[in-house]
C-alpha cells in the first residue's frame, strides 16, 4: 500500500511538472492566475488566494474530495500538482 501511494504521488508530481513547464510568467501574481485558470479549465476545482503572506490557497469544488464526508482534504492529485509547481 505504501509503495502504491508513493507511485501515485510521483505521478501527480509529474502532472504538476508538465503543467508548470507550460507556464510563462513574470511574477507570483501571474503564476497564481495561471494556476487558477488551469484548475478551472481542467475542472479540478475553484481556487481562491486567501492570503499572499503567507501564501494560502483555498480550493472549493475539488473534484477529489467534494463528495467525501471528512473534515480534512483528501486531495492527493492537487497536492502533487501544487508540490511540483511550487518546488520549481
Amino acid at each position: 500500500m505504501l509503495f502504491l501511494l508513493s507511485l501515485r504521488s510521483l505521478q501527480h508530481n509529474n502532472i504538476g511538472k508538465k503543467i508548470y513547464e507550460s507556464y510563462e510568467y513574470n511574477s507570483l501574481d501571474e503564476l497564481l492566475d495561471l494556476i487558477i485558470e488551469t484548475f478551472g479549465n481542467l475542472d479540478l476545482g475553484h481556487i481562491k488566494v486567501s492570503s499572499d503572506k503567507p501564501l494560502i490557497l483555498k480550493i472549493s469544488n475539488c473534484h477529489e474530495c467534494k463528495d467525501l464526508q471528512y473534515n480534512i482534504p483528501m486531495c492527493n492529485i492537487t497536492k502533487g500538482i501544487f508540490t511540483a509547481i511550487f518546488e520549481e
